[in-house]
């Protein structure tokens, strides 16, 4: 038996505990991103992840060439996703000169710093869907793509992750 170690943080919460998991839908999406021929082409665009977890999807749109922000509650954010950030940045190092495939500069999203992952860049931030002040940190004119797998799995959810969407999408954001 383990104690999870953020059980005593205030705010802690039962839901976090599920983005310590790596969930079919994260790898299906992953895998959807990583295509020859994506759906989506992500390469060159700023995407946000909601309830990132391990980070599957959003590291995937990484190293396709996606600038990411990922985002899940502060347990999973500094459990999970930041370790994962820094594992796949030294793993998938870009090459010299081509840092991130296309020549652009790491997009500076506001409380987060990136890092090369692959041919993107990738960076985490502490994002609580019923905290209406921590989507300030987040410019929804920045946000090209919005991904989500597997997040929504309690009706107290549904409204809190509908808002944070609506908030961060505008016109030009796709969503999947």
């Amino acid at each position: 038996f383990q104690l999870d170690p953020f059980f005593f943080d205030q705010g802690y919460s039962v839901a976090g505990t599920t983005g310590f998991l790596v969930w079919d839908g994260a790898v299906a999406l992953g895998r959807m991103l990583l295509e020859e021929k994506p759906l989506v082409d992500v390469h060159g665009k700023n995407v946000v992840e909601l309830g990132c977890g391990t980070g599957v999807a959003g590291l995937s749109a990484a190293l396709a060439g996606a600038h990411v922000l990922l985002t899940d509650l502060p347990a999973v954010v500094y459990g999970a996703a930041t370790r994962n950030i820094e594992r796949n940045s030294r793993r998938f190092r870009p090459a010299p000169c081509a840092a991130l495939g296309d020549g652009r500069p790491l997009v500076e999203w506001q409380t987060a710093s990136p890092v090369p992952v692959g041919r993107g860049s990738a960076a985490a931030l502490a994002l609580d869907w019923e905290d209406d002040k921590e989507l300030i940190a987040i410019d929804p004119g920045m946000v090209h793509i919005l991904i989500a797998a597997d997040t929504v799995w309690l009706r107290e959810l549904v409204q809190p992750f509908v808002d944070t969407a609506l908030h961060l999408v505008c016109p030009r954001t796709t969503s999947f």
